[in-house]
């Protein structure tokens, strides 16, 4: 039997649920969580959605069909789903260490995924978890309309910006024109997608963007979201999502790392165009992800954590050391 199948059967054997993704969830794994509740509720299933920070903000839009919830309920009987998560630590310390002792079931795209679970569908050539949740309610015979549509969509335009990426492949793009085909309405899903900002976030990204600065003559591109930048704007940790990508468009920088400060050290990300796999050198930093997405946390002040990642990149690149 083929994990897919594998996957399904213990679905269709299971009456409760809970489901989880990686700490902090991006679109991916937001959408992934929300679609995935929907596919099970159509399979007349119940249970939460564990998000121990909460939704974030910028995806509250999003109709899910169980409560989501910020602590574990009851674990006898669930069959609990993660998804997203390369390692099962990166549910967070508390959680890995109550899901360590339980049977779970592993759905994730990432290359190197520890295969923590006891039932695992790891495939890195999907561009998404949400492209896999999609498959599998293919497989299940429900067409992706809906608030199911809704958030597959949020996943696949996450990890695939926006059908930009090298990871979009036919079976992608076949699946987006489903959902299209399913009614998704466009314009409304982007106004609620884009129109999410407070004016702190702004803010912050502009005083950012004003200090961006480059290294390894001009190919490392980099932009911070210091603790005193944040209190003096009003900005959030969420409000800093997406720094790295300003600087992934700066002429010459082959790989964007954003750095955002935070009460136990500084939490990075590596983008890159596909010239360098940043994977590995997230890896090599404690973090992981994709070749050409990838993060992590490093203890220490910021300019520390900056340097030690300037270095680990030009030790990999040859790319020079010193200031530019």
């Amino acid at each position: 039997m083929t994990p897919l199948s594998q996957i399904l059967d213990r679905w269709r054997s299971s009456r409760t649920f809970l489901l989880t993704a990686h700490a902090n969830p991006d679109g991916d794994a937001v959408g992934s969580l929300v679609g995935l509740a929907h596919v099970l509720a159509l399979m007349g299933k119940t249970g939460h959605i564990l998000v121990p920070q909460g939704l974030p903000d910028r995806f509250s839009w999003l109709t899910a069909p169980w409560p989501v919830v910020s602590s574990p309920p009851g674990l006898s009987g669930r069959c609990i789903v993660i998804l997203d998560c390369a390692d099962l630590d990166r549910v967070g310390t508390e959680l890995a260490a109550v899901f360590r002792a339980q049977d779970v079931l592993n759905i994730d795209h990432h290359t190197g995924n520890t295969l923590f679970g006891s039932l695992n569908w790891v495939d890195p050539a999907m561009s998404s978890v949400g492209e896999m949740i999609a498959l599998a309610a293919r497989r299940l015979g429900f067409p992706l309309q809906g608030h199911l549509g809704e958030a597959l969509y949020l996943a696949l335009m996450a990890d695939t910006g926006s059908l930009s990426f090298s990871n979009t492949t036919p079976q992608t793009l076949d699946i987006v024109s489903e959902i299209q085909a399913c009614g998704l309405d466009l314009d409304g899903f982007q106004a609620k997608l884009q129109r999410q900002w407070p004016l702190a976030k702004l803010h912050l990204h502009g005083r950012a963007m004003q200090d961006v600065s480059v290294r390894g003559e001009g190919k490392i591109g980099i932009i911070r979201a210091p603790r005193a930048l944040r209190d003096q704007t009003g900005a959030t940790l969420e409000d800093c999502e997406g720094l790295v990508d300003y600087v992934r468009r700066l002429r010459g920088v082959v790989v964007a790392v954003s750095l955002r400060e935070e009460e136990d050290g500084v939490k990075f990300s590596l983008r890159t165009w596909g010239e360098v796999n940043v994977r590995d050198i997230a890896a090599e930093l404690g973090g992981g992800g994709h070749p050409n997405a990838a993060g992590g946390s490093i203890p220490g002040p910021l300019q520390d954590a900056e340097e030690r990642i300037v270095q680990t990149i030009c030790a990999r690149t040859g790319w020079p050391h010193r200031m530019d």
